[in-house]
């Protein structure tokens, strides 16, 4: 799955990269202590080991992409922190991030 591709913003990919985890790190922990039930029934389906090792896996592909593999557990854990699934509102954290790396970079120019 494509999350994010890089080329629109000035810095290096990878930094890039570094910073879209860092967002959506922050996000989740945000997520935490502001909407405590989200979390709830998000841990029952996944430890948050899993949760962070899905964050850890997001990884570039050689056009630039910040993707994750559609054929790992990660995919599944990325997709409940964008979409949301049964009895789990959609908590939109990829967005988020997204969004904030955007703003950083547009006030970095």
């Amino acid at each position: 799955m494509i999350i994010l591709n890089t080329k629109e913003f000035y810095q290096d990919s990878r930094l890039t990269l570094n910073m879209f985890k860092k967002l959506l790190y922050n996000n989740y922990n945000t997520l935490k202590q502001n909407d405590p039930e989200i979390i709830l029934v998000l841990t029952r389906i996944f430890s948050e080991d899993d949760i962070d090792r899905a964050i850890k896996n997001i990884s570039l592909d050689k056009h630039r992409n910040i993707v994750i593999d559609n054929h790992i557990r990660s995919n599944v854990i990325l997709r409940y922190l964008e979409y949301g699934g049964e009895a789990l509102k959609a908590p939109h954290l990829l967005s988020k991030a997204k969004k904030d790396l955007e703003r950083r970079s547009l006030n970095v120019q």
